[in-house]
């Protein structure tokens, strides 16, 4: 698999490109003589260097523009991954889903009507990232190395810093709703600095997502957008241990739980169960249960 940064602007002031490319499943480039017509026509009954051939006899001084089209029609495969640039920010994440073809009327009605292209699976709430990579005039750049490290490493801090947002508010409507009630011993204090605390809590869903460990509940997939991005943050390891120390790992010693599965493993006050007793209480209740006591 290999990774690309793209871009779809006409020219570097010229009309943006991507919201049609996006809105067609591809992505597309086109270059031109000074008459309007096509340096090349269709790649793929070209041999790359009959490819080259034309081209340096057309346009021999725009080597990055051959390298860009070459790269959409000879290097990028099934399984590649792009990115979309658009100026200073990343905009889009899509994987290659079929290799170059040609078609002038792929884009047909739109500001440029270019005919070469790969069919992409574009994803459709990537959240736009700031990041520069170099080689700016580069229409389609191969990524590895720094480069590659650079992006992702963006992208994990734009997710964090979501994830951070979304535990704040959550945090906030938890602490409104028990300044209603009296506060609990200590035990049950530690336990909600442990649990709510926002950057331990953003660490644990990093690394485990949003879906109960136990059930599976996806607050989301009920909720819609509502329940996007919530849920309940729970250690592992007993209260008592954590009195003797402070350090804790969201990767081993957390884990995320919906409100019902969360609920369950505390409600008695001397026993906090296991996520294997909770499952195994689960699943016996799951053997047990009679169509004349399930919910209809």
């Amino acid at each position: 698999m290999t990774y690309w940064r793209m871009a779809f602007r006409v020219g570097s002031r010229g009309d943006e490109m991507w919201p049609d490319c996006r809105k067609r499943g591809i992505a597309a480039i086109g270059y031109y003589t000074d008459r309007g017509d096509p340096i090349v026509g269709d790649c793929s009954r070209l041999t790359e260097d009959e490819y080259n051939a034309i081209w340096r006899r057309k346009d021999p001084k725009n080597t990055s523009g051959r390298a860009s089209l070459r790269n959409v029609a000879y290097r990028m495969k099934v399984g590649d991954v792009i990115y979309v640039k658009e100026g200073p920010w990343v905009v889009g994440r899509g994987r290659v889903t079929k290799r170059y073809r040609h078609n002038p009327d792929v884009l047909k009605g739109a500001a440029s009507e270019w005919e070469h292209y790969v069919k992409v699976d574009w994803e459709p709430d990537f959240a736009r990232v700031p990041v520069s990579l170099g080689a700016e005039l580069t229409t389609v750049l191969q990524l590895s190395g720094e480069r590659l490290q650079k992006l992702e490493d963006a992208i994990l801090l734009r997710d964090q810093e979501a994830v951070e947002r979304i535990v704040a508010q959550d945090i906030d409507s938890l602490r409104a709703e028990e300044a209603l009630f009296q506060e609990g011993n200590r035990r049950q204090r530690f336990t909600n600095y442990f649990e709510r605390n926002p950057k331990l809590r953003a660490a644990a869903i990093q690394c485990h997502g949003t879906k109960c460990t136990v059930c599976g509940f996806d607050f989301e997939r009920v909720y819609g957008r509502h329940g996007a991005g919530y849920i309940e943050v729970h250690h592992l390891r007993p209260v008592s241990s954590l009195l003797k120390t402070t350090t804790v790992d969201p990767r081993t010693e957390m884990a995320v739980l919906c409100s019902n599965c969360h609920r369950m493993i505390h409600r008695k006050k001397n026993g906090v169960l296991s996520l294997k007793e909770i499952q195994m209480i689960i699943d016996k209740s799951s053997r047990d249960r009679t169509p004349r006591n399930r919910l209809l």
